[in-house]
């Protein structure tokens, strides 16, 4: 996830919080989908001043294009820099973004989960399917074009009003190596999550979803998410 903005408009915001201070100034503002939470902790903690907030991005480009470079808006580092720039004809020119990780708030989205209760049960499964999605991890960056291929076509015959490309599936694989989306991390091998970056991410959640009328665990751990057991130590990206 990022924040992006014209770069022509802007030249010298280097960061989500600059672009807060230069949005304020110009009257503009930060279009995102409301009730996002990352948005309420850039909010809470001073990043982005509540004035340059809009809740009402619908996730198409009219807004941003029709504003003419005064406003940014939420997308994804590994979509909108090239689709804006190459498939947008009415925009049709460079945004720059910035990583809403770079700000602090930096979860494990979209991880694959099972349910506490069913750990043990699922156990003999887990220890032969985490390996098989690590080595596709690889595989994939190694190689995207045929994944990419497959999801264009999918996202063809399902026809739910969303578009995707091969070209864009090349430039996502490109920038997760890129802006380092996609590592091994400290460890060496792949898919591993860090015991520190969860317990930051707890601290800085729980007033989050607390405030949002969120039910959270008391004194939740990293412990009580995540699990490494089943990762294979051999399994690496090499970058």
């Amino acid at each position: 996830m990022a924040i992006m903005w014209d770069p022509a408009t802007y030249p010298d915001v280097d960061s989500i919080e600059s672009l807060g201070k230069a949005l304020e100034e110009n009257d503009g503002v930060v279009r995102y989908f409301n009730d996002a939470a990352y948005m309420s902790y850039l909010e809470q903690s001073g990043i982005l001043p509540k004035s340059v907030l809009d809740g009402s991005y619908d996730g198409t480009p009219s807004k941003f294009v029709s504003a003419g470079g005064k406003d940014a808006q939420q997308g994804f580092a590994t979509a909108e820099p090239y689709v804006y720039k190459n498939q947008v004809a009415a925009w049709g020119k460079k945004v720059e973004s910035a990583l809403i990780s770079s700000t602090g708030w930096n979860p494990y989205p979209e991880t694959m989960s099972v349910r506490s209760d069913q750990m043990s049960e699922l156990k003999p499964c887990l220890e032969k399917l985490v390996p098989v999605m690590q080595q596709a991890d690889v595989d994939y960056l190694e190689s995207p074009a045929a994944t990419n291929d497959l999801i264009t076509q999918l996202v063809q015959q399902y026809n739910n009003g969303w578009t995707y490309d091969s070209k864009v599936g090349a430039f996502a694989a490109e920038q997760m190596q890129k802006r380092g989306i996609a590592t091994d991390g400290d460890n060496g091998y792949v898919g591993d999550m860090d015991e520190q970056r969860m317990a930051d991410f707890i601290e800085k959640a729980t007033p989050v979803f607390s405030g949002s009328g969120g039910n959270m665990k008391k004194d939740l751990a990293p412990s009580d998410l995540y699990t490494n057991e089943f990762l294979d130590d051999s399994i690496s990206l090499g970058f």
